[in-house]
């Protein structure tokens, strides 16, 4: 992939989990006797535990079969055309690569999610 291209299925797959990580009501609590980590641990949870996280998780393992696929075709390609020696990497290192960067891009996403929760959480508080 160019790297255009990565910033686009970033750009728009990070929305979309944004979207999925949001419940649709955002019921803010004051906490004056809490902590910001207490807050933000109880956040963690509240973040993935409504009916649109479920569609983030699918998304997720979705697009981890389909990069898992894509280079497996781009192989089986390779060997049926009688490629095999023009490229020197193999492509299933290369979606092992995109696999990574997608599980901490996500892990990104839902730190940065619980962390807004709880910064609004403690904006009403004050």
């Amino acid at each position: 992939m160019e790297l255009h291209e990565i910033f686009i299925f970033g750009l728009i797959w990070g929305g979309l989990m944004f979207f999925f990580l949001t419940s649709f009501n955002e019921k803010q609590e004051k906490m004056p006797n809490k902590t910001f980590s207490q807050v933000f641990k109880r956040n963690l949870l509240e973040v993935v535990l409504h009916k649109k996280a479920v569609l983030a998780l699918i998304l997720l393992v979705f697009t981890m079969h389909y990069f898992m696929e894509f280079y497996a075709s781009i192989q089986i390609y390779q060997q049926v055309h009688g490629e095999d020696g023009m490229m020197l990497k193999n492509p299933r290192e290369h979606a092992v690569y995109y696999l990574v960067g997608v599980c901490i891009y996500t892990i990104l996403i839902y730190l940065l999610s619980a962390f807004r929760k709880t910064y609004k959480a403690f904006e009403k508080s004050n």
